[in-house]
């Protein structure tokens, strides 16, 4: 049987990810259900076109971009955001991390390393791009959340850059349950309920850990 192909919607003012899609000829994995290049647009498309994931392609601090990416966010929950972005913008980076997105990356200039970003987020990988993870490292101030114990500060590090639970588990030599447990743990303590969550505390109190 013929796999299914994403619904995958495009914002992008500059029309970058169209022109590099047209060019090689469309994709076997994906469907675009439609290229954007105003995120308002867009916004009001998302009844009708109906997208498993959202491409948005940001080249400037905007903050109306921002608010509208947070609406699509709280509106349709179920839609994995994937954002692409000027990293020169380093306030903008952080907004974006509270959002609670699919992924964050520098911009795709073709379709190929588009797709293999596509793909980590299909598994479930939060694909973050070593210039972003540089980025976030060097902006935040260098705290130790003091109610983490040294593990779990490891954790939360590793969940920032976007560590999944086996990937935990193969870096700290411990069982992808005991993974899982610290995770639990790591969640009642900064009283939150997701990685998502957790990212955007961190976000929030300025938290990079000094191991």
């Amino acid at each position: 049987m013929k796999k299914s192909r994403k619904r995958i919607l495009i914002i992008d003012k500059n029309q970058i990810l169209k022109d590099a899609f047209v060019k090689e000829m469309a994709s076997e994995d994906y469907n675009v259900v439609g290229f954007y290049k105003d995120v308002k647009a867009a916004f009001l498309s998302l009844l009708k076109s109906r997208p498993e994931i959202i491409v948005v392609v940001v080249d400037s601090n905007d903050e109306l971009v921002v608010r509208t990416i947070g609406k699509i966010k709280s509106q349709f929950p179920a839609i994995k955001l994937l954002v692409q972005c000027d990293l020169d913008y380093d306030d903008l980076i952080f907004d974006l991390l509270t959002i609670g997105l699919a992924g964050l990356s520098n911009i795709s200039r073709t379709w190929e390393s588009m797709e293999q970003i596509l793909h980590d987020v299909d598994r479930g990988v939060y694909p973050i791009t070593p210039a972003v993870t540089r980025k976030i490292f060097e902006s935040f101030q260098l705290n130790k959340f003091a109610e983490l114990s040294t593990r779990q500060n490891e954790i939360l590090r590793l969940m920032i850059m976007g560590a999944t639970y086996s990937t935990i588990a193969d870096k700290l030599g411990i069982s992808r349950e005991t993974a899982k447990t610290h995770m639990k743990n790591l969640y009642r303590k900064l009283q939150v309920h997701s990685k998502e969550e957790a990212l955007a505390k961190a976000v929030e109190d300025k938290l990079i850990l000094v191991i």
